[in-house]
């Protein structure tokens, strides 16, 4: 009886609060209440053991991660999803009624070296399961266990022993904020500040409970911790709301975040106009330019601080084609700025085409072959020896004038194969082993189809008429990227709204993420800083080495001239404020059914909603 008591008083500390005192409508305080109680249960989250310190993971590219929910209480919806918002984990649910589907189980977790196992109970379920015991003390042998009670914290007591467990931790209930912030505990976007109530003899102390610091991850919040009202989140959703209702995009998907801290987070609309399939947060989008910062810039900071480039040097010094062209003294510095004088694009596609409107049946298939093996989209296939016919095309082409600015995509076309020279490891794989992984930015993918991920998942882009003649879903919209079989530097990237996050929070944090730096201060702020703006980075003139600079129109006004980003041709944007710590993200699909919709750009929707940002900021 002595331990209920304890148990309920905890309880009522969490669900209980006083409103404040004041002329305030009930909505007001049921808010107001409800963040204190997301405060309260955030204090309360228990960690009671923790051996080599493996909370809040760490190195995430080096486990294998599961999570596997059991009781007969409720899902944890919740705590899964957060979990996932962290690093590829993936999620098993199931009430273990029998030794045998124990066994089934552990099978199933074989591959994973890090296991955490959340028992979902209420204060009814009084014991443990046998089948459930025989089944954790299995998993221990085979697995690092985090063992994670919701509700009932006496069932800690009955799982077995306490040493076959990694680390053990308690929320004193299962609400859908319990759940929520023990995840983010777990990965380090909050530290653990629980102290057990009540005694658990023999195995915890009252008193028991080790604090642990946040390691830098996102953490995702209320506007309320920043200050700000929720009522006056509805300016952005007005906006969102006219832009869907006029057709400017089917759906998208808004982050903004300050100082680390995720305060807005929500998806709008639908894959397609025809409203089958809504838009989730977790959805992937097609990045486009975005590409560009968030893989070629990577990897050009990463190998120039190690001094495998020279942005000084003609880019011909790396590549022979270069070398043998009219562009030989262009330097890298030259063309990141875009005023080396390439032209800004060339339809590759359009020279295969025949009069009839059919593609060369010599360069394209409709059948994957050893030959035709690069994917362009559904049932069709390129000549795997295509793009060094691209590459060729893009050396033998004319240069505007050297030193005025022209956004250019095509040298990217090449970094990928710089990259491959320099460190012998593939543009996917050098970017997943120095960034994706490490960060846990999982949807951060090259053809993402053939990563298994669904395609219910991914946001479709372009009804294509003339080249691919097929709605574009899960292939690249680009079309000159979708010739070199979907990898480009300048475009081909997947993701969704929250690893893209990730790496832009890392750039804003001066190549530092989670306690890991990716790339030093210098390097970071080499690469962002405007180098022909003269002072000032409005204007023609308004990027650094690759990323985007403020400029008039695509840009909200109060962006700081410290900030930097990117468009998407595809309706995607980014971008980040060191002198705010500000860091939003918009993805849209603004080209179904065709890119001849402007109204996303007509209307300035993406600046609009960076401004509202900033606007909030301001109020608060």
């Amino acid at each position: 009886m002595k331990h209920s008591l304890c148990y309920l008083f905890v309880l009522v500390l969490i669900n209980n609060t006083t409103p404040s005192c004041g002329q305030q409508s009930n909505q007001e305080v049921d808010w107001h209440k409800a963040w204190q109680q997301r405060q309260a249960t955030e204090r309360s989250l228990t960690l009671l053991q923790n051996k080599n310190d493996l909370l809040p993971f760490k190195e995430l590219e080096q486990h294998q991660f599961a999570a596997l929910s059991i009781g007969r209480a409720p899902a944890l919806d919740a705590f899964e999803t957060t979990l996932q918002l962290y690093a590829p984990v993936k999620c098993f649910s199931a009430e273990i009624n029998s030794i045998q589907r124990g066994n089934e189980l552990l099978e199933k977790l074989m591959p994973f070296d890090v296991v955490i196992v959340a028992l979902r109970s209420s204060e009814e379920d009084k014991l443990i399961d046998l089948p459930v015991t025989y089944l954790l003390e299995r998993l221990s042998k085979q697995a690092k266990v985090v063992l994670v009670i919701f509700g009932n914290p006496w069932q800690v007591l009955q799982v077995g022993k306490v040493d076959d467990w990694q680390a053990v931790a308690l929320a004193y209930s299962s609400t859908p904020e319990a759940q929520e912030l023990m995840a983010q505990a777990i990965f380090g976007a909050i530290g653990f500040q629980g102290k057990l109530p009540f005694d658990l003899s023999p195995l915890f102390e009252k008193g028991a409970g080790i604090e642990t610091k946040p390691l830098g991850r996102l953490k995702f919040t209320w506007p309320e911790e920043l200050g700000i009202h929720r009522s006056q989140l509805k300016k952005i959703e007005t906006i969102v709301e006219e832009a869907i209702a006029g057709k400017a995009f089917p759906g998208c998907v808004i982050l903004a975040a300050k100082e680390g801290k995720v305060f807005y987070y929500k998806a709008f609309g639908f894959h397609t106009y025809d409203s089958l399939i809504a838009v989730q947060r977790h959805h992937l989008f097609d990045l486009a330019s975005i590409t560009k910062i968030s893989a070629s810039a990577a990897a050009l900071m990463k190998l120039f601080e190690e001094q495998q480039i020279d942005l000084e040097k003609p880019f011909s010094h790396y590549h022979p084609l270069w070398a043998s062209s009219n562009k030989r003294d262009l330097t890298l510095k030259e063309i990141l700025s875009h005023r080396a004088g390439l032209k800004a694009w060339i339809s590759f596609w359009q020279q295969l085409r025949q009069a009839d409107g059919s593609l060369s049946a010599s360069i394209f298939s409709k059948d994957s072959t050893e030959i035709f093996s690069l994917k362009v989209a559904h049932k069709l296939y390129i000549r795997r020896d295509y793009p060094d016919s691209i590459l060729q095309q893009i050396c033998q082409s004319p240069l505007n004038n050297r030193g005025k600015y022209v956004y250019s995509d095509l040298s990217f076309y090449f970094y990928p194969q710089l990259v491959k020279q320099l460190t012998g490891l593939g543009f996917e794989e050098y970017l997943n082993i120095h960034f994706y992984r490490p960060l846990g930015a999982a949807t951060l993918v090259f053809n993402p189809l053939s990563k298994g991920i669904p395609p219910s998942d991914i946001v479709p882009t372009e009804i294509d008429s003339v080249f691919r003649k097929q709605l574009l879903h899960g292939t690249v919209h680009d079309e000159g990227a979708a010739m070199m079989g979907g990898v480009s530097g300048h475009a081909g990237l997947f993701g969704n709204a929250v690893d893209l996050a990730k790496l832009m929070q890392m750039y804003l944090n001066q190549g530092n993420y989670a306690g890991k730096q990716y790339l030093k201060p210098a390097t970071v702020a080499y690469f962002t800083k405007c180098h022909f703006c003269n002072g000032n980075s409005t204007g023609s003139d308004h990027r650094g080495l690759v990323f985007d600079k403020p400029r008039t129109g695509n840009t909200a006004p109060s962006a700081s001239l410290k900030s930097f980003g990117h468009l998407g041709f595809t309706g995607t944007y980014t971008w980040a404020d060191p002198a705010h710590q500000l860091l939003f993200v918009f993805l849209s699909n603004r080209v179904y059914p065709t890119r001849t919709n402007q109204r996303i750009v007509e209307r300035n929707i993406r600046a609009k909603l960076l401004e509202a940002v900033y606007d909030l900021l301001r109020q608060k």
